[in-house]
């Protein structure tokens, strides 16, 4: 998951920040004197006043001072937001530090539903003793059991009294991180090698049927075993064709030599195989012309 940087303290839109009266702007409740609307002290040592001159950002930011009896003196503000055990938080505080006595740093207490402390946070580094504002910042993850929690603005001390500017603290859950999308390969064509012309078929061929067993077409000579006479085994040849003997199935010359058109033929060429073509071949063997004698 990636996400762009941006400037430190710069709110994401859909961060939350979680601290009221973080710009120190408001003074209403203990007037200059402070703390800032919103914070409160953990000890009378510590004194955060209303700063106009050393300003970070808008009108006014807070003069911490510890005295030289402490070492450390921490304001605080309680985030009215339950904590979201699943969210990291960004801690941000602005810093002027020019006394070497001292430093600040911003740091959290994880509480539990009971408001008791779990313990307290990584913070942020300790500023740095130099004539400019700095930026510290730091990241937090809750503890599991963590309800509540409490921003601290923490002043140190070396028991010879110090004093720091603050201005612009932050508190933000972070917006979730938006996994980064994977790109989707669009596949790219390349063309396959040219297909040659469906070739134009071959005319279908029309088979004529073969002619069937009638004048014309036929040699209707009686010698039906062809063996170039005509015998007794034509006539047998010619009976059991009429007769479909075991299923015969003659040859188409066969059965035109049986339909016997010759000489002395009772029923010459009428297109059947028919008793009287076997007696017309027998008596063509035997000789005997007239079908009556």
């Amino acid at each position: 998951m990636t996400r762009t940087p941006i400037p430190t303290g710069t709110v994401w839109p859909c961060d939350t920040e979680l601290l009221d009266n973080g710009g120190f702007e408001d003074w209403f409740e203990h007037g200059s004197g402070g703390p800032p609307d919103g914070w409160a002290l953990s000890t009378t040592g510590l004194t955060a006043v209303q700063e106009t001159t050393l300003v970070f950002d808008g009108w006014f930011s807070v003069r911490g001072t510890l005295n030289f009896l402490i070492t450390q003196g921490t304001m605080t503000q309680p985030i009215p937001a339950p904590v979201n055990s699943a969210a990291t938080y960004r801690l941000s505080l602005w810093a002027l530090d020019t006394n070497t006595n001292g430093d600040v740093r911003a740091n959290v207490a994880w509480l539990d539903d009971s408001m008791q402390l779990i313990r307290y946070g990584i913070g942020t580094a300790a500023s740095d003793n130099l004539p400019v504002w700095q930026n510290l910042t730091g990241s937090e993850v809750p503890p599991n059991n963590a309800a509540w929690a409490l921003m601290m603005i923490e002043f140190h001390n070396t028991f010879a009294g110090s004093t720091v500017h603050v201005d612009n603290a932050s508190f933000i859950e972070e917006c979730p991180m938006t996994p980064t999308p994977t790109p989707v390969l669009t596949p790219t064509y390349t063309p396959g090698p040219t297909l040659p012309p469906t070739p134009t078929p071959y005319p279908t061929a029309t088979l004529t049927p073969e002619p069937s067993a009638t004048p014309g077409f036929c040699v209707h000579s009686g010698d039906v075993n062809d063996d170039s006479a005509i015998t007794p085994g034509d006539a047998q040849l010619t009976f059991q064709f009429y007769m479909d003997c075991a299923g015969m199935a003659p040859s188409l010359a066969q059965y035109c030599a049986a339909d016997y058109c010759g000489s002395g033929a009772i029923n010459p060429c009428d297109g059947s195989v028919t008793p009287g073509d076997a007696q017309a071949i027998l008596r063509v063997y035997l000789g005997i012309a007239d079908p009556c004698g």
